[in-house]
């Protein structure tokens, strides 16, 4: 296995790298050569050396720009690790209260996989159940299986292992609402599929 790495890894590694160099490398040259260059379009150029720096550096607005960015930047990064560090610290305390927080802190990553199971129910249900598609069933029941194995693994994601035992039963739960839920499209489809 090492072996096979060690000689085939610039294959693996060339689509990403040629990737990262048409986004990110070449574009930062790109804007280096033109930071030096007046120009009206990138194909007419000339070039001016550090006057543009010069420029700059002596414009007031962009001075107060640049500076209110600079606090912005160092006031935002040291505050969101701050709230940051203070949630987690909470959280992993034995305070009254702990669980509620959680939840409706991490309820908007489980509400997107509940509606997309219900808009996915809608669309099979009301699309693809009447479609001759033959294989409308098989995708139909995959997909509502998908849904809720979405909501459960979100659900057990969203908390620590101390309380992992009370919401493997909600993630179970849940599981078994939507699971019969999709045998029972799943039968619907396939016998109309079948008449």
């Amino acid at each position: 296995m090492q072996k096979a790495i060690s000689k085939y890894w610039p294959i693996f590694v060339l689509p990403t790298l040629v990737a990262f160099i048409i986004g990110f490398i070449w574009p930062f040259i790109w804007g280096v050569y033109l930071s030096f260059q007046r120009f009206t379009t990138v194909s007419k150029t000339t070039f001016v050396g550090i006057q543009n720096y010069l420029s700059v550096f002596q414009d007031s607005t962009f001075l107060h720009a640049f500076g209110f960015t600079a606090v912005f930047t160092v006031v935002s990064t040291v505050l969101i690790n701050v709230c940051a560090f203070a949630i987690a610290l909470v959280l992993t305390r034995g305070i009254k209260g702990t669980n509620i927080f959680r939840t409706v802190f991490f309820m908007p990553n489980l509400i997107g996989g509940i509606l997309l199971g219900y808009i996915w129910q809608i669309l099979l249900n009301g699309v693809l159940a009447v479609s001759d598609a033959g294989c409308a069933a098989l995708f139909c029941k995959a997909a509502l299986q998908a849904s809720a194995l979405n909501v459960a693994i979100n659900t057990k994601l969203m908390t620590d292992r101390a309380h992992a035992a009370a919401l493997d039963e909600k993630s179970a739960r849940m599981l078994a609402e939507y699971l019969p839920l999709a045998d029972e499209v799943y039968q619907s489809v396939a016998s109309r599929l079948r008449a």
